[in-house]
């Protein structure tokens, strides 16, 4: 065994990937963890059958002789042709795979051989033999899904932003009516759709693109968009055969806070049997009325939660409530999220 170095680094062994090893007298390295011997070059991976040999197994196999026969033939060992032809099969196998992927279903697959001369060698030795492959449907399924699958349900959310700083988009992909390939993925664009695959990814709500339904999500940083913009944003969804479904877009408004003042209101105001509080909060919220009177006693309080960018409101029955002016505070803290919060005080006349 010759030194122990550590010899290029982005070299791997290639039974376990580890990169340290030796080199050995004839050229060849050994891996230190597990012992694999194997060559290694800067022009790739070196094989010392030599190109002629390599192209003999390479056509027996097409000839569809037997691993162990074509051992023979060449004066090579069983387990040299029999390494070789499983690297035949995979690589034919990577090669065919993208196209593989377009059939769904329940596929049968066999072969069989026709014509020949029924005297003589039988079997796959019998002259004029043609072999046939093919593959079978069953109960209506296995054909070739070229068809997009359904994207529906594309919602922004909150829409307007009101001052956050991420937006949530959210759709619906559906290929059981379309092909019924399982959903692969999607993505979305700003403003300008581009080429199919060159967007921002879009997640599978739960974690896994494993089936022909699919909930597809994406958080959306807006903090740098200009308050009071408008953007478009580009969805679709591919599925496992490679179809991508059209765009569909929503339409984001970036404006207002996460509790605006100018949203906050009551009316009617002068309030006489009824004072109803109106509010919009930019987040999943909970929210606090306090009503002071002038002397600064309390004389009302109410809370409740709220979902983003729908209206809230609380309703202070104002019976048995003198005539008089009263300060009322409205304080919102979201549940969650980047935890923002606000307030705002106006004043409520009341007669009676």
């Amino acid at each position: 065994m010759a030194d122990s170095r550590k010899l290029d680094r982005h070299v791997k062994c290639p039974r376990c990937n580890y990169r340290y090893h030796y080199r050995c007298a004839d050229g060849r390295r050994k891996c230190k963890r597990c012992g694999k011997l194997f060559t290694h070059s800067l022009r790739g991976p070196r094989n010392r059958l030599g190109r002629d040999r390599l192209d003999e197994i390479a056509r027996l196999f097409w000839l569809g002789v037997p691993a162990v026969r074509a051992a023979k033939d060449l004066g090579l060992h069983r387990n040299t042709t029999y390494r070789h032809y499983k690297r035949l099969r995979e690589r034919i196998a990577a090669d065919r795979e993208a196209q593989l992927s377009k059939l769904h279903g329940h596929i049968e697959a066999d072969e069989s051989y026709f014509g020949g001369l029924r005297k003589g060698k039988r079997g796959r030795g019998a002259a004029g033999k043609i072999p046939v492959f093919g593959l079978l449907k069953c109960g209506g399924e296995g054909d070739i899904d070229e068809d997009p699958p359904e994207v529906t349900d594309v919602k922004a959310s909150p829409n307007p932003t009101f001052g956050a700083d991420v937006v949530s988009l959210t759709c619906k992909a559906d290929d059981a009516e379309h092909g019924g390939s399982f959903i692969a993925g999607g993505e979305y664009f700003v403003n300008d759709a581009e080429q199919d695959g060159e967007g921002m990814p879009l997640t599978a709500g739960d974690g896994d693109f494993d089936d022909s339904y699919e909930e597809l999500l994406a958080l959306i940083d807006v903090s740098g968009c200009a308050d009071g913009s408008t953007h478009i944003l580009y969805v679709h969804a591919r599925d496992a055969a490679g179809n991508w479904s059209p765009l569909q877009s929503v339409v984001v408004e970036t404006e207002g806070d996460f509790f605006d003042p100018s949203r906050a209101y009551v009316w009617p105001n002068p309030a006489n049997d009824a004072a109803h509080f109106a509010f919009t909060v930019g987040g999943d919220a909970r929210v606090e009325l306090v009503v002071y009177d002038l002397a600064g006693r309390e004389v009302h309080r109410e809370r409740g939660e709220f979902v983003v960018g729908t209206p809230g409101a609380f309703v202070w029955n104002l019976d048995g409530v003198a005539s008089d002016v009263f300060i009322f505070r409205l304080a919102a803290e979201e549940i969650g999220g980047m935890g923002r919060s606000g307030s705002v005080m106006k004043k409520l006349a009341v007669v009676r």
